[in-house]
């Protein structure tokens, strides 16, 4: 763990943390443990949460003398020690596994197809598409519309649909309003039974981190990359996914098709060897 000393938290924003969690406060005068436990939810909204603290995990310098909630409250803080977080790497699917999950779908789970194909091809969340209705999705000008309401920042934002995406959206397309009308229980079972056809790992968030480093594999622009995940920092976004995958994978990769697509194809050109 680092430290860092401050001589009074009230004048210390959020912000001077950085995103490290918290680990434990050493205050300047004699205070319990037990009354700084005390503290009132107000209290913790207003001068404890903002700084990103979960909870107090050890205490550094504190004497057993007894104080009341607001004397414990109100001593200065002299130190604050962080937690270090573990180095990020991201899992990411090959595209062999990502073509398997998609075939066990098209072929075991067809009301999965689409759930799964804005989440690997568009790299939609979870929660947003369980959200996601038709009328948002424009197969003839290829792009998906995420209303704020549905979105984890509450602002709308516009997603490219890519060729081999909209292959697999086209055969499902309804008027229906919602793609996925089920709870997230059904959901949770019906992906479980799914990849264990094709004896895939899981990887949490693997279809957000597969459309990533797929897409900025192939196309390189990472602010156009952020604007289709609803980040805000490109340099976090570039540092996670740059070189997670190698530009001739990410060509595979978006050329993962359904089945059906492909059987019209065959027979398409069939009918022109024939003309």
């Amino acid at each position: 763990m680092s430290s860092l000393n401050i001589d009074n938290a009230a004048k210390v924003t959020p912000a001077a943390y950085g995103k490290r969690g918290i680990g434990s406060i050493s205050c300047t005068k004699s205070c319990s443990t037990r009354s700084l436990r005390r503290i009132s939810p107000a209290r913790w909204m207003e001068r404890v949460r903002p700084f990103g603290i979960s909870r107090f995990a050890s205490w550094a310098d504190c004497s057993t003398s007894g104080s009341n909630e607001d004397s414990a409250w109100t001593i200065p803080f002299v130190g604050l020690t962080f937690s270090q977080r573990d180095p990020f790497e991201i899992q990411l699917y090959t595209v062999g596994e990502i073509a398997a999950i998609m075939a066990a779908a098209e072929k075991n789970a067809p009301g999965l197809v689409p759930f799964l194909a804005v989440s690997f091809f568009c790299g939609i969340r979870r929660a947003e598409a369980m959200r996601l209705e038709w009328p948002a999705i424009d197969l003839h000008e290829n792009f998906i519309k995420l209303p704020a309401a549905i979105t984890k920042s509450r602002q709308g934002r516009h997603i490219n649909l890519s060729d081999n995406c909209r292959a697999w959206l086209a055969p499902y397309a309804t008027e229906k309003r919602r793609m996925f009308p089920f709870s997230d229980n059904v959901l949770r079972d019906r992906l479980g039974d799914l990849w264990e056809k094709p004896k895939v790992r899981t990887i949490k968030h693997g279809s957000r981190h597969a459309f990533a480093s797929y897409w900025l594999a192939k196309r390189g622009d990472i602010n156009q990359l952020c604007r289709f995940l609803g980040h805000d920092d490109p340099q976090t976004t570039f540092r996670h996914y740059a070189k997670a995958a190698t530009r001739r994978e990410a060509e595979k990769f978006w050329a993962i098709m359904p089945k059906s697509a492909k059987s019209r194809k065959v027979v398409a050109f069939q009918l022109e060897g024939a003309a």
